[in-house]
């Protein structure tokens, strides 16, 4: 048997027998209490043992093994193939296991008299994931023999490569996001640890100073890890947006929000003595959303309906997940109604002008929104029981929420919680002095209401031509102002701290970054702006709207005309380049930029058969940063080798050639034409066209340009079956000439490239970034302040010396 799959059944073995050591060891026995920690430190290496077996066999090319030949290969560079190691299922529950195991040797060390009431609890999580990699084992051989999906014995053994890693997941981001995002959710089992344990020993105080810094660290990690997805997205897919309401990235946001409520929970207990209860609930409600979202992602039920999500349905191992699901949330929830009376609490929010009434509603309004975002990660199967389908807001039975959905409540709740955000740093706890308090929030309100100006000067100025974004602008004024009111409110708070207590700077600090993520957020989705281009070999620059122009400067490698197109495709960095020339330069300026934007095909074989495969394409997008936006070009389809045809009004001939590099072809622009209302954005303008062959044969066109949509003019391509060749727009119809350009593919004659390229002005975005760091700079600070305060403190009694007696009156 593989040394992997002895190590992962040894840790099943070893971290089952540390649950019933540490259940045994709760009657005071020092000697079972040490078994339990070297069991359970056992399973831990057992863990560590089997994820490094993993790695070697990636980084040894050992594509016998199903794992490795379906993730790896050798061609990848450092560090991909090291992070081939979590790319797959079973290597991602290993890593969740190693984080969990590490996390445990750190409680061990760090809970005191905790550790045998936590530990019992905390050690099945390692006995669940155990349990689903010897089921569901990364160290199985690939079978060979006549069936299915077998082998076929007349393939060379072992496989001398692998299918290798997605190239779009070949990307630093990725190598570093699965780490860091795992890592959070396997700190989220300490709270419910802890929670357990809290309720069973009615330890109802001092369990919420303990595990702070645990829920800190969650929020940190979770909340990096989640925009390093979005980063990745925004640099890799091409699509300009970094968060598209995937129910990979759904299944993340809400526990993540669970966290962000209890931190604040905690908060007002710690203070106040209230949400006693509350944080009790959160506290297995988070590890609770977490399980349900795995569950969701990795067992193949929203394997349709999210572009991440793994398609194992039919795997039994993860039929382990809904017993976790089951015993926690029966176990957990179940033992907070048994002790729902017993729990000592205090009222919240006697006064409404009180930091109390403020984070009651902070509470509030995370878990609505945690709730909101579970169920409509759940639509797809909550409607197939036929519960409000078919409505504005939701898609049909069997079908995802449409993002309008998350957008619009997403915007309701963020007002409250912007305003609340704003008011917190001037109220105190208990009651606070209305008059006061007004003078105090005076300064930053203005100073808001003087960024919303700015923001309705932004808006005006973007609202013009046929752009009407969906997004009212009074929402976006709205929006905009509460956040810099947030910014504002909680810059004044931190520089005070700065000089006094600078270790209390975190949470206010986060505020801040939540401020300016929110402000980005909103400009750069709500008015970001896309054009379609083609940029033609040989041509003067197209310009665009957005301050540059661009033309074709050529490949990153050799352009090999004669040879197919896929053969040119195989490096991951071959790409085109396009010059970037500001508004008003000429094409030889000092001042153009080279950006390159990737487009390649890569063979990925069927999983299931060795022998078969399809082609792909894939695409990076070039990114041109300014400080206040981002000027982003994408592949809007494949470059291809097309001929220019010439510039006609109705009515007009021309031959297609003098220096395009055709002859023999006439095209004659009979009239133009216009399909739907204007202003729709069904509407097609285009020109009814007939195209002359060498050989005398006529071909009917009707090239056109749907305009009206919300990424502005597409071509309407238009292909000339009895040609084998294609013809499509280059721009839109001149309104007043009804002049146009039309590109042609067209057989035996030389050709130019021409390449379609999908043009983004995203402004603010940067405010988004800046926001992510600022948010995980003041939650790492806020964690370390909070580890400092859970440490035990010694009471030291100094001896008093009395040299004369002393008389009682």
């Amino acid at each position: 048997m593989d040394i992997g799959k002895l190590s992962l059944a040894a840790g099943l073995f070893l971290s089952a027998l540390s649950v019933v050591l540490y259940v045994v060891s709760l009657k005071g026995s020092k000697g079972i209490l040490i078994a339990a920690r070297l069991c359970f430190g056992a399973s831990a290496l057992m863990s560590i043992a089997a994820f490094t077996r993993l790695m070697m066999l990636i980084v040894g090319h050992q594509f016998q093994y199903s794992y490795v030949w379906e993730y790896s290969s050798r061609n990848l560079s450092s560090p991909f193939i090291y992070a081939a190691t979590w790319a797959g299922q079973q290597g991602s529950f290993l890593l969740w296991a190693v984080w969990t195991a590490i996390i445990g040797l750190l409680l061990i060390w760090k809970a005191g008299k905790w550790e045998n009431r936590i530990m019992p609890i905390y050690a099945t999580v390692m006995v669940f994931l155990f349990g689903i990699l010897v089921w569901f084992s990364p160290f199985e051989l690939i079978i060979r023999g006549s069936g299915a999906t077998n082998w076929p014995a007349n393939l060379p053994w072992p496989p001398p490569d692998g299918l290798g890693l997605n190239p779009s997941l070949q990307n630093y981001w990725m190598a570093i996001h699965p780490p860091t995002i795992f890592f959070g959710f396997a700190s989220l089992a300490v709270p419910f640890a802890y929670a357990i344990a809290a309720m069973i020993w009615k330890e109802y105080e001092s369990w919420s100073q303990r595990v702070m810094p645990y829920v800190l660290l969650t929020i940190a990690t979770l909340g990096v890890g989640l925009f390093m997805g979005g980063y990745w997205a925004y640099e890799t897919q091409g699509w300009h947006g970094f968060w598209a309401w995937d129910p990979v990235e759904n299944a993340s946001l809400f526990p993540w929000l669970g966290a962000l409520a209890l931190s604040h929970g905690l908060i007002v207990q710690r203070n106040r003595g209230g949400m006693g209860k509350t944080n009790l609930f959160l506290a297995i409600a988070s590890w609770l959303l977490f399980i349900y979202g795995t569950y969701l992602t990795r067992s193949g039920v929203l394997a349709s309906f999210s572009v991440h999500a793994f398609g194992m349905l039919d795997n039994k191992a993860l039929q382990l997940l809904p017993a976790m699901l089951a015993l926690y949330g029966i176990g957990g929830l179940g033992l907070l109604i048994y002790r729902w009376q017993s729990i000592p609490g205090k009222p919240v929010a006697e006064k409404f002008l009180s930091r109390d009434t403020a984070m009651a509603l902070c509470v509030s309004l995370f878990i609505i929104t945690a709730l909101i975002v579970a169920v409509g990660t759940s639509w797809p199967l909550i409607s197939q029981w036929g519960v409000l389908r078919n409505t504005a807001l939701f898609s049909a039975k069997g079908s995802a929420v449409k993002p309008i959905f998350y957008n619009q409540v997403g915007a309701i709740l963020l007002v409250p919680g912007l305003l609340v955000m704003g008011i917190v740093p001037f109220l105190l706890w208990g009651k606070t002095e209305s008059e006061k308090f007004l003078w105090k929030v005076m300064f930053p309100w203005f100073a808001a209401i003087g960024v919303g100006f700015g923001i309705v000067w932004f808006v005006r100025a973007q609202n013009v031509g046929d752009f009407h974004p969906s997004t009212p602008p009074v929402l976006v004024v709205i929006l905009g102002t509460l956040a810099a009111f947030a910014v504002f409110a909680n810059v004044i708070v931190a520089v005070r701290l700065i000089i006094k207590s600078p270790v209390a700077i975190g949470g206010w600090l986060a505020h801040i970054g939540i401020g300016l993520l929110i402000i980005g957020t909103v400009l750069s989705n709500v008015y970001e702006k896309t054009e379609m281009r083609v940029v033609i070999e040989g041509e003067s620059p197209i310009p665009t709207s957005f301050g540059y122009s661009l033309q074709y400067a050529g490949w990153t490698h050799d352009d090999i005309r004669g040879e197919p197109i896929s053969a040119q495709w195989e490096r991951f960095d071959h790409a085109v380049k396009l010059k970037l020339i500001p508004t008003g330069a000429t094409g030889s300026t000092e001042d153009a930029q080279i950006g390159k934007v990737a487009v390649f095909k890569y063979w990925q074989q069927d999983s299931t058969m060795p022998e078969g495969g399809k082609m792909a394409t894939m695409t990076w997008p070039y990114i041109h940063r300014e400080p206040l936006r981002d000027f982003y070009l994408s592949a809007a389809d494949e470059p291809k080798l097309l001929r220019v045809g010439a510039t006609l009004r109705p009515g007009e001939s021309s031959s297609i050639g003098d220096g395009l590099r055709m002859t023999g072809y006439t095209v004659k622009y009979k009239k133009f034409y216009r399909e739907g209302e204007p202003g729709s954005s069904s509407t097609v303008m285009g020109a009814e066209m007939e195209l002359k062959a060498p050989d005398g044969k006529t071909y009917p066109m009707r090239p056109g340009m749907r305009i009206g949509g919300p990424s502005g003019p597409v071509a309407v391509n238009e292909d000339i079956p009895g040609l084998h060749g294609a013809v499509l727009m280059q721009g839109a119809v001149d309104a007043a000439t009804h002049q146009i350009t039309v590109v042609f593919e067209l057989p035996d004659a030389a050709a130019i490239w021409t390449v379609p390229v999908a043009v983004t002005n995203k402004p603010m975005i940067n405010l988004v970034w800046l926001g992510v760091a600022l948010m995980g700079l003041g939650t790492i600070i806020s964690m370390a302040r909070r580890a400092i305060e859970a440490r035990p403190v010694k009471l030291v009694i100094e001896p008093v010396s009395i040299k004369k007696p002393v008389k009682l009156k």
